[in-house]
């Protein structure tokens, strides 16, 4: 008995000695690693237990739902222009908007991404005219007075000699809606990643919006906003 006693002790003892040694480790994982990393420009092991982590710990989470396109259109198709009476019911079967007669396609595919992945393709054909645009947004949820960085990935197959594609971040209010913008080089090119900063004011909401203006046919990638300190 005192033999199967002590075992059964000695297991107890590594049993909580195993447990222990696990929340240290996740503590230092969790209290040191530095995860305001866009961790989904890799497609490997590391990329893999990067996005593992992320789901476990997600200390400085990326606020767009669907940011890689893999869902389809799920998160995609909201923001203040979206709601308007006249443009409500276009954007609810489509997603995405074109005013004042612009002629521009958005379409998820599910292959053609950085990694063979699903990204999102755009072909915009209308000539630069003021207000005439193609767009595509997502309404995400901000805290007031915080500075985000969004980034964004994009491959450029054909371009005109102006840029014909950005992305803004805009309040969701016609009266003063731009925070942030960023376009993309008037050039083919391969993929490259994007950056802007901006800060939320008192709204709790702000569109993350692609706009085509220009002619122009290309495929976008691993949109991210997270919070930037």
């Amino acid at each position: 008995m005192e033999l199967t006693a002590w075992a059964f002790l000695q297991v107890a003892i590594k049993l909580a000695v195993t447990i222990a040694a696990m929340v240290l480790l996740a503590f230092f994982l969790f209290a040191l690693w530095p995860r305001d990393l866009d961790l989904s420009q890799y497609r490997s092991r590391e990329w893999l237990l990067g996005r593992w982590f992320e789901s476990w710990f997600p200390e400085n989470p990326n606020l767009m739902t669907n940011g890689s396109f893999e869902q389809g259109w799920l998160g995609w198709g909201s923001g203040w222009i979206e709601s308007m009476p006249n443009n409500r019911d276009f954007a609810r079967q489509y997603r995405f908007l074109n005013l004042k007669g612009a002629q521009g396609t958005w379409e998820p595919i599910p292959e053609g991404g950085r990694a063979g992945s699903a990204a999102l393709r755009v072909h915009y054909e209308s000539e630069r005219l003021d207000h005439r645009f193609s767009t595509l947004s997502q309404m995400i949820a901000v805290k007031p007075s915080q500075r985000y960085i969004v980034r964004f990935w994009v491959k450029v197959e054909a371009i005109g000699p102006i840029s014909g594609l950005s992305l803004r971040a805009g309040i969701s209010d016609p009266k003063d809606w731009e925070l942030g913008k960023k376009d993309v080089e008037p050039r083919p090119h391969d993929w490259k990643e994007y950056h802007f900063y901006f800060i939320a004011k008192e709204q709790a909401f702000v569109d993350i919006r692609f706009v085509a203006e220009a002619p122009l046919r290309g495929l976008v990638d691993d949109v991210s906003v997270r919070e930037a300190h």
